[in-house]
C-alpha cells in the first residue's frame, strides 16, 4: 500500500513532527500558507492548510545542502500531492532561513 493511500500514517507523521519541531513546523506551514503556491489560502482555505506539506517537506530538508535543494524538495513535493509543477523559489528562500536558522537534527 503507498503512503498515499494511508492517510493514518502521514496523520501520525505530522503530529509528531509537530510535537517535537514546533517552531520549524510552525513556520514552514505559516511561509506556504503566505506564498500560498496552490492559491488555497486566497480561496479562504484555513491557515493549517499546507500542514500536509510542511509534513513531508521537513524530513526532506536533511537531504538539502543549499537553498536551491530546498526548492527541488518544496517543488517536488507539491508535485507529488497536486500532480502540478509550481514555482517554490519564494517559499524555498524564506523556508531555506528558517531551516538555517532553527534546524534542530532531524532522526535518521
Amino acid at each position: 500500500m503507498s503512503d498515499e493511500a494511508c492517510p493514518q500514517v502521514h496523520i501520525a507523521a505530522r503530529s509528531i513532527l509537530k510535537r517535537r519541531y514546533g517552531a520549524l513546523f510552525a513556520g514552514v506551514t505559516r511561509i506556504l500558507y503566505e506564498e500560498d503556491p496552490m492559491f488555497l489560502a486566497s480561496g479562504g482555505a484555513p491557515r493549517d492548510e499546507y500542514e500536509i506539506e510542511a509534513g513531508t517537506i521537513i524530513p526532506r530538508l536533511r537531504e538539502a545542502q543549499s537553498q536551491g535543494d530546498a526548492e527541488r524538495i518544496i517543488e517536488e513535493e507539491f508535485e507529488r500531492w497536486f500532480s502540478t509543477r509550481i514555482d517554490a523559489g519564494a517559499a524555498a528562500a524564506r523556508i531555506w532561513r528558517l531551516w538555517e536558522g532553527e534546524a534542530p537534527p532531524l532522526p535518521a
